[in-house]
């Protein structure tokens, strides 16, 4: 039985492999998509992606048969070299699998997982949009280049809390910055960026670069080649690259700026404080050189480019160093360069600095204040050398602060445009002078120049003009300005100009400011346009001199005591000896007290409605006091006052009671003077005008 049962399964056995053959035969005449099928079907083993498979890379029917070197399964088949299991298919060496594939060399899990930008420096990452500023915040010790201009307007954008490494900005340009680009740069190297149109708002330390600079140890930090425009406020320490600056290795270089800065404690065109620290580098110290700022300064403590500077008694004597820099920027306080210095053991060192003053400022010179801090055995807290200003402020005297040794030279509106004035600079790779550059001014080479735009100060501020000659306060930024006086004291006459254009803005002349030529015994005529609508309080009082004032045609106000004690005057307006005043509507408290030698008084105006107190007192030589309007109900106490000649006066308004005329009103004029009413009006002015000093022999009759 067992012999009868191994004779069945040799049979089956020899059947089973007769059987394998004859399907081999006939699979290997059938065409590749029907191989799948019968190895499917019969359990067979036969790879799809088999390259030399037993179906071969040159088949039975041809060389270049479906099945042949270049058909569906040979070397160039979905089952050859190029096939999908092949060389560079999906599992081959271009293939899923294959060393170009996905999961190859340029694959996501290959040894190239992102496709290396060539222009990307070696060791560097490149920063190509909003979304990869993330990674700069994700390794902030790592090195990056921007790789295109950023425009952050509209977006969301979280300062970077520390940054260690370097960024190359290479160039390009970060625009729309609405607070700090790092909160604090602990260490390292930014350069070559521009920040374009920032408007930062910060509480405490606050700047468009960063807020805070260094942490007070020797870890050096370089800033190099970096621009900055638009506006920067802060509560604190204020300034356009960082609100502080603190440490003892600090490299600043080819900073340019023209943002306005306004800052709360110490502002400054580039840093707001810098505070020298202790360390173990005896030669490290703070540098700033070859940069500039344009822009307006404003705080409690300004200065062009530091607001203040603090070395406190340290081991190791610390220099803040600033050369080969100017500032051409509004300060409302301070000074060009530094505004305040608190120095122990250093000094804050100035060597070829240029201050520009185009505005009518109290900054002092290169240096606000200086002072030693408590305990400090040196002598002086700044050095300044080879420093140059000009000021077209002739008020304030430039000088630099105690504790100063050395000082800055003051040169004119040509000299400061002279490059013979300046021996000491190198005019050749650093400075230069060129008309058309920078208003004629100089200007750095090295530095990346931004567009000339002296920015216009708020109202308030007074710019002069030397082309006029003349002071200008201005009333609204960008578009108006009253007269505010003359830069020449020994001018005799005056031509106030109805329009004046200061660095590049033409601002119209509305009026005549406050104490404008107020004791100029000097000035003879004066030309006023017709643009002037106002005459300021003490405009030209005690001007002894003053003959004659050519017009105030469309003037509606003047103020208190604008012509008081004009004892020459004789004429305002086109006829001798008589003041004209077509459009007055207010005549302000004394205002042409003592204007002895003008004969006649035509207010011509429709529209005037009070004279206040004491007008025109004392006006010893008028004979006629004509007022057109009818509008007139405020005539104050001593309005006439002590005009003994006073002989004719013609009043057309019906509208004065005995409470708006006031007391001696008409006390000290000529006793037979004769009044001029509406008829209406006889008998009630008879009682008011006798009862305010008129007198008992005047005469009232209808005008």
């Amino acid at each position: 039985m067992e012999n009868h049962v191994n004779k069945e399964v040799d049979s089956m056995k020899r059947r089973r492999c007769l059987l394998a053959v004859l399907l081999a035969g006939v699979i290997a005449a059938m065409p590749v998509t029907q191989i799948s099928f019968a190895a499917e079907n019969t359990g067979i083993m036969v790879s799809e992606g088999e390259s030399e498979s037993e179906t071969k890379s040159e088949s039975e029917s041809g060389s270049e048969t479906e099945s042949g070197s270049e058909s569906e399964s040979g070397s160039g088949s979905e089952s050859g070299s190029e096939s999908e299991s092949g060389s560079e298919s999906e599992s081959g060496s271009e293939s899923g699998s294959g060393s170009e594939s996905g999961s190859g060399s340029k694959s996501g899990s290959g040894s190239e997982t992102e496709e290396k930008d060539p222009n990307v420096p070696e060791g560097y990452k490149g920063i190509y949009n909003i979304a990869d500023l993330a990674k700069i915040a994700e390794n902030p010790d790592g090195n990056f280049i921007l790789m295109a201009d950023l425009d952050l307007s509209g977006t969301t954008y979280n300062s970077i809390a520390v940054f260690r490494g370097v960024l190359n900005g290479n160039k390009h340009t970060i625009k729309g910055l609405k607070t700090a680009f790092i909160q604090v740069l602990e260490k390292g190297s930014i350069s070559d960026l521009t920040f374009a149109g920032a408007e930062v708002t910060g509480n405490g330390d606050t700047g468009v670069l960063a807020n805070v600079i260094g942490t007070g140890k020797q870890d050096p930090i370089h800033l190099g080649n970096i621009s900055v425009t638009g506006k920067v406020t802060g509560t604190g320490n204020t300034g356009a690259v960082a609100g502080l600056a603190k440490g003892s290795n600090i490299t600043i270089t080819g900073i340019s700026n023209s943002a306005n800065i306004s800052g709360g404690t110490n502002a400054g065109g580039l840093i707001g404080l810098i505070q020298a620290t202790d360390d173990q580098q005896s030669e490290a110290n703070i540098t700033i050189t070859l940069s500039y700022n344009i822009g307006e300064v404003a705080g409690a403590q300004a200065g062009g480019l530091v607001g203040a500077v603090e070395i406190a008694n340290l081991t190791t004597a610390r220099n803040v160093e600033i050369a080969n820099c100017y500032n051409a920027g509004v300060l409302t306080k301070g000074a060009n360069m530094v505004g305040k210095v608190s120095a122990g053991n250093g000094r804050t060192i100035l060597n070829k600095c240029i201050g520009i003053q185009l505005y009518y400022s109290d900054a002092a010179g290169m240096i606000g204040t200086a002072a030693l801090v408590s305990g400090s055995t040196q002598t002086s807290a700044c050095n300044v050398s080879n420093c140059y200003y000009y000021s077209m402020n002739p008020v304030y005297a430039f000088t630099d602060a105690n504790f100063t040794t050395g000082t800055a030279t003051a040169l004119d509106d040509v000299q400061i445009k002279t490059q013979a004035y300046f021996k000491e600079f190198d005019f050749s790779t650093i400075w230069g002078l060129d008309e058309k550059v920078n208003g004629g001014y100089p200007y750095l080479r090295q530095t990346a120049l931004l567009p000339v735009q002296y920015v216009t100060p708020t109202a308030g501020t007074v710019l002069l003009d030397s082309k006029t000659e003349g002071k200008y306060l201005i009333t609204e930024r960008d578009k108006t300005v009253s007269y505010a006086g003359v830069l020449n004291e020994e001018l005799q006459s005056v031509t106030i100009p109805s329009q004046v254009e200061i660095n590049g803005v033409t601002y119209n002349v509305t009026a005549i400011a406050q104490a404008a030529m107020k004791g100029n015994t000097k000035i003879k005529n004066v030309s006023v346009p017709y643009s002037v609508t106002e005459v300021g309080k003490y405009a030209f009082q005690g001007c002894t001199s003053l003959v004659k004032v050519s017009t105030l045609k469309y003037a509606k106000a003047i103020y208190q005591e604008a012509f008081d004690g004009c004892t020459s005057l004789t004429t305002i307006g086109t006829t001798s000896y008589r003041i004209t005043l077509p459009s007055v509507e207010m005549i302000g408290v004394r205002a042409f007290r003592r204007v002895s030698k003008v004969h006649r008084v035509y207010i011509s105006s429709k529209n005037l409605k009070t004279i206040k107190k004491g007008a025109f007192r004392e006006c010893t030589g008028m004979t006629k006091f004509n007022v057109v309007s009818t509008k007139l109900n405020s005539l104050q106490k001593y309005a006439l006052y002590g005009n003994s000649k006073l002989k004719t006066i013609i009043i057309r308004s019906s509208e004065l009671t005995s409470s708006k005329v006031g007391t001696k009103a008409f006390k000290g004029i000529k006793s037979t003077a004769t009044f001029y009413v509406p008829s209406a009006k006889i008998s009630s002015y008879k009682s008011i005008f006798k009862s305010k000093g008129a007198g008992s022999k005047f005469k009232i009759k209808s005008v």
